[in-house]
């Protein structure tokens, strides 16, 4: 008997949730409840009406599902999670799928067609940006760059083009369309630095008007570059030698440089080595410090300069001929060498070259806080003027024809067609001058007297 109370209890309490849910299926929904049930978490189904149902799944968690039929079928598509969408965002959607319906239109299908479109446009759009983002003046000017880096002979020309551009040339032009960059745009980077910059301002003209070149290669552009000096910017800017007086490297007088030399010998330490072998060999202070023990040939007092360590469009090696005096100082350099070191002057505990700071110190050091080693405009010198000393001295004190001391200096001279006639590089001929200058420098008394006959000569 208890049994079959409890089994009619149960059809009684079934039949009441059935009815009530009948009876719900016939009113609309309203927010209030939506967010109750979801709360609560009851696993139940709440009908809308015209098919749209809310399932409650757990905890605030919910699914909106629509009902129809389609072609004698059944189907359910959908409509969302809930709370995300809300009450009227899913009588919206099953209104519109209702609309669908009524024109014969598989809502699902539809929504799956639509969800494709929408795909593909996206990624057409991410296309045509990657695209459009190739084309800009940075990204090119980027791929120029790594280009043609590779056949630069200073590394840091590298950074010095991209930091000249990063400050001064993307802001303006790093996001255009290089095949839409004009004059005006460029005239737009250049016309605030012309005057105040002009040896960068120029530079970064050169610069933006190889990156448009390059572009035009590519096919991303036509017509005249923008950038070019003739048919570009020229009417719209001054030349540089109307506002900037071109300023060369502080050089100490020639007269001066025995005395100078006579200083530097007491000087210790590689950085005084080196300057000594930069004055008497007339080099770059880069191609000194560079200078490795396997480019020397002591028996026949030459050094050769490899062309990628020379700085210009040279194509061969250079020769370079060791005066008696820049012997000495090699011979002084190889007495300090460390085992198996290749660099002649290597930088404290390490076998790579010293930095050119090194010699820049030691000026310091020597000038103190009274320079006494001024060159003609009361500037410091620095050691790269010790090169226009040399021509200095080749100009007023001998009467060396002018292609050797440019030679000496590791100068090209001449038009290319000259250049492809005269192919020897002078070497016996530079030697017998490099040895004179040696003998110069290393005499300071009489240099004493040579400034003293050119103070009386002028009275």
């Amino acid at each position: 008997m208890p049994c079959h109370s409890s089994s009619l209890k149960a059809k009684w309490i079934w039949g009441l949730f059935w009815g009530l849910g009948m009876a719900r299926g016939t009113a609309k929904l309203t927010a209030v409840e939506v967010r109750a049930a979801i709360r609560k978490g009851d696993a139940l189904k709440l009908s809308d009406g015209g098919g749209l149902t809310l399932r409650v799944l757990a905890p605030g968690r919910g699914q909106w599902v629509l009902r129809f039929m389609l072609s004698g079928k059944s189907r359910e598509m959908g409509l969302g999670a809930a709370p995300a969408v809300s009450l009227s965002d899913a009588r919206a959607a099953a209104e519109e799928a209702r609309r669908q319906l009524s024109r014969g239109v598989d809502p699902i299908s539809a929504r799956h067609a639509g969800e494709a479109a929408r795909r593909k446009a996206e990624a057409a759009a991410a296309e045509a940006a990657s695209q459009a983002s190739e084309r800009t003046f940075q990204a090119l000017a980027q791929a120029h760059i790594e280009a043609h880096a590779p056949g630069w002979k200073n590394p840091r020309q590298r950074s010095q083009w991209l930091q000249s551009l990063e400050k001064h040339a993307f802001p303006k032009l790093g996001a255009k369309d290089v095949g839409q960059i004009t004059r005006a745009d460029v005239l737009e980077v250049l016309s605030p630095i012309w005057a105040t910059i002009p040896a960068t301002a120029s530079k970064i003209r050169l610069r933006i008007e190889a990156i448009l070149e390059s572009a035009e290669a590519r096919g991303l552009r036509d017509g005249r570059n923008p950038a070019a000096w003739k048919g570009g910017v020229k009417g719209a800017l001054p030349a540089r030698s109307r506002i900037a007086r071109t300023r060369h490297q502080p050089a100490l007088p020639w007269q001066q440089v025995p005395s100078f030399m006579e200083a530097l010998q007491c000087q210790p330490g590689t950085a005084a080595l080196a300057l000594r072998l930069v004055i008497a060999t007339g080099l770059r202070t880069s191609e000194v410090l560079g200078a490795r023990w396997s480019e020397i040939n002591s028996a026949a007092a030459t050094w050769t300069l490899p062309a990628a360590r020379m700085k210009g469009r040279v194509v061969r090696d250079f020769r370079v001929p060791l005066s008696a005096v820049a012997q000495g100082i090699l011979a002084e350099a190889a007495a300090q060498r460390l085992e198996d070191a290749q660099t002649v002057f290597p930088a404290v505990g390490a076998d790579r070259p010293l930095s050119n700071m090194a010699m820049l110190a030691l000026l310091k050091r020597m000038q103190g806080d009274n320079p006494s080693w001024l060159d003609a405009e009361g500037r410091r010198i620095v050691p790269h003027g010790f090169r226009s000393s040399f021509r200095d001295w080749c100009s007023e004190a001998t009467s060396v024809p002018r292609e050797i001391a440019e030679a000496c200096l590791g100068h090209v001279v001449g038009n290319a067609v000259e250049r492809a006639y005269a192919r020897s590089d002078l070497l016996d001929k530079r030697r017998d001058l490099m040895e004179r200058w040696g003998k110069f420098i290393s005499a300071p008394e009489s240099s004493s007297q040579v400034i003293h006959l050119l103070k009386s000569k002028n009275g």
